[in-house]
């Protein structure tokens, strides 16, 4: 919840504007709202899972991570996010559950 806390004030802050701001076009995913489009929450909150996942059931986490490669090229496709914003998303998010399995891994059970 931190990282997720954390990586939306630093969009908050950031504001960076979304493809269909720049370019006057029509998303195909439907928004309504602007700016906040570094890095992508949808992609790092998938990706933060799909590690988690990794380290819990390996098959599983390989088919989350799957989809959410999938889920970064749709949000790109749909016109509501530029590449760097899901790059970002997804490296924020393996960086994020890696951290997460770390600390978890430090703390008495």
């Amino acid at each position: 919840g931190l990282s997720f806390l954390l990586l939306s004030l630093y969009r908050k802050h950031r504001n960076a504007p979304r493809p269909y701001e720049r370019y006057d076009i029509d998303p195909v995913i439907k928004k309504d709202s602007t700016g906040n489009s570094f890095p992508s929450r949808h992609v790092f909150s998938s990706f933060l899972i799909a590690v988690l996942w990794i380290k819990i059931f390996l098959p599983a986490g390989i088919i989350l991570f799957l989809l959410s490669c999938f889920l970064g090229f749709v949000r790109v496709a749909g016109g509501v996010h530029f590449i760097i914003d899901v790059c970002a998303g997804a490296l924020v998010g393996i960086l994020a559950g890696i951290l997460t399995i770390l600390a978890a891994g430090c703390l008495p059970v």
